[in-house]
């Protein structure tokens, strides 16, 4: 009768007063679980040998580690495992097989193990509730509990996936610091989830992951020339005029995280055609405008576009390209007359925004106008001003 001397012993055992359950594992590996059939959390360590085919039962000698090894159980068992749910410290054991007429047969060797202790851990609060992810603030996860270790696996979990954190600080073992990748987030509602080395976890929540309002308003306001490129305005007043204008718009835009951005704009723009208050390059030209004064027009665009944005560095530039129609009011004096009082109007064109100061930005692009009736001249419209976000 000869027990193999290799005992099929490795895990790092634990000792705990946790609230939470684990299933014990059917299959026979040496490790721990935790029971808590009657109501009350217990941590068992099992221990694994291999079958002896003349054993009727087995002696196993649990000694524990003080100045020196003691005797700290015994047990008798039938099975090849056994289960016991020791205190933290340092262990060793030896299995002695028992055959049909109770003679002993030879012990295994001295198998060495270590106990340690484990720690449930608790959330008692954190801050901030929700990720908006329409918003612009870091995203920093703050944690109050006890027993939050910098071994702990902290991450956020809806069930199926999970939200890990970029980076974790632990202070004093009662607060954790969250640090989230904004592109790596997700919406969704999220529980917190801490596990402890040994098995002890809990989790708190909900946390949300979301979009606060689905669109963003961008209220633009710009000073926008408009230098006739060619057509009637071109021949009329000749390639050194520019028109002082200046345009009110509002952008509504998906807020969602994305590579493009979709929406819609409108535009106002008012424009006047008047060698008064307009400017041709040369002192004669401007005298000139000055003594043909009658002559001119006043514009009013109306536009309605698509847009499409970009945005880098977590939303503090935007690129904006934009295409659509617009309908034109034309008011004429003197000897210049449209043909029509209204024209339509074909648009493109192209912006860039700096954040300033929080919703503040700073509006930069250039836009191109086609004019299909009425005027037939095609504009170029450089624009600098300011946008707000809402």
């Amino acid at each position: 009768m000869v027990l193999n001397k290799y005992l099929l012993i490795f895990f790092i055992a634990v000792f705990s007063i946790s609230s939470i359950v684990y299933a014990q594992d059917e299959e026979l590996v040496p490790g721990f679980f935790i029971d808590k059939s009657f109501g009350e959390i217990k941590i068992f360590q099992r221990l694994v040998w291999e079958k002896d085919e003349n054993a009727l039962n087995y002696e196993a000698v649990i000694q524990r580690y003080n100045e020196g090894f003691r005797t700290f159980q015994t047990h008798t068992t039938e099975n090849i495992y056994l289960d016991v749910s020791l205190p933290p410290g340092r262990y060793r054991f030896v299995v002695t097989p028992f055959d049909f007429l109770n003679r002993r047969g030879d012990a295994s060797e001295w198998r060495s193990f270590e106990v340690l202790a484990a720690y449930e851990p608790k959330i008692i609060r954190f801050l901030p509730e929700n990720f908006n992810l329409d918003q612009f603030h870091d995203r920093i996860l703050y944690i109050d509990g006890i027993n939050l270790l910098r071994e702990s696996e902290i991450y956020l979990t809806d069930g199926f996936k999970q939200l890990y954190p970029v980076k974790i600080s632990i202070f004093n073992n009662r607060r954790a610091v969250l640090e989230f990748d904004t592109f790596r987030l997700t919406e969704g509602s999220y529980d917190i989830y801490v596990l402890n080395p040994g098995g002890l976890d809990t989790k708190a929540g909900r946390f949300g992951v979301r979009y606060k309002k689905p669109l963003d308003i961008f209220f633009k306001m710009a000073w926008k020339p408009a230098i006739p490129v060619f057509g009637e305005l071109n021949d009329l007043f000749g390639a050194n005029l520019f028109i002082p204008g200046y345009s009110l718009g509002v952008e509504a835009v998906s807020s969602y995280l994305g590579g493009i951005n979709g929406g819609i704009e409108f535009e106002g723009s008012v424009y006047m055609i008047n060698p008064a208050v307009s400017f041709r390059l040369g002192y004669d030209k401007l005298i000139d405008g000055f003594n043909n004064a009658q002559d001119g027009a006043l514009i009013i665009d109306c536009n309605f576009n698509v847009v499409f944005q970009r945005r880098f560095n977590y939303r503090k530039n935007i690129f904006t390209m934009r295409a659509g129609c617009g309908f034109t009011s034309v008011t004429s004096s003197g000897n210049y007359e449209p043909d029509d009082d209204f024209a339509l109007s074909l648009n493109i064109g192209f912006s860039f925004l700096n954040q300033i100061h929080d919703i503040l930005y700073l509006d930069l692009g250039i836009d191109g106008a086609y004019y299909v009736s009425g005027l037939n001249s095609a504009l170029l419209r450089p624009r600098i001003g300011l946008a707000w976000k809402f």
